[in-house]
């Protein structure tokens, strides 16, 4: 697997790096490294018997089931980060009190990162930042969609505009 060249992806702009890890994504999802998964942030078959190397290795060589967030996630410690199984364990807990790795926050924003989210598990939470605009994604892509959303962030440039919708969901 070719990884991205961290001193390359440091150089893009914004919304450049936003494509390539949604390139990786895609790329991990047609490696069998990344199965999307409604429901689960992140979910794997390492963690109980087979963690010989770092969570960066084993993301790398082993298949994970991931969210939208989840797969986002995947594509940034693959690539970029050795995270000690500690901090990488606690991602699951963070993520039930709406945290996120900081990196990606800062490149994605919490309003990108929640509405690709939505528009992942087809549903709209209170904590979504605007629900009428999360709305909108559900209405666009079908539930579970990893590809489509990846695609449509890919095709508008490293943006997520908010899709015409006639009906909400």
């Amino acid at each position: 697997m070719e990884l991205l060249d961290a001193k390359t992806f440091a150089a893009l702009s914004k919304e450049e790096k936003i494509v390539a890890i949604c390139r990786d994504v895609i790329y991990r999802m047609d490696s069998g490294l990344i199965e999307p998964h409604n429901g689960d942030f992140f979910r794997n078959k390492f963690f109980l018997n087979d963690t010989d190397g770092t969570p960066q290795t084993e993301i790398n060589t082993k298949e994970c089931e991931v969210c939208a967030k989840g797969a986002l996630m995947c594509s940034w410690v693959g690539n970029f980060n050795n995270y000690d199984w500690d901090a990488f364990y606690s991602f699951n807990e963070r993520m039930l009190r709406q945290e996120y790795p900081r990196e990606l926050t800062i490149i994605f924003g919490e309003t990108m990162l929640d509405n690709i989210e939505a528009a992942f598990e087809g549903n709209a939470y209170s904590w979504h930042i605007n629900i009428e605009e999360a709305l909108r994604y559900v209405g666009k892509f079908e539930k579970g969609d990893l590809r489509g959303i990846m695609n449509y962030i890919i095709e508008n440039n490293g943006t997520f505009p908010v899709p015409f919708v006639s009906y909400y969901v």
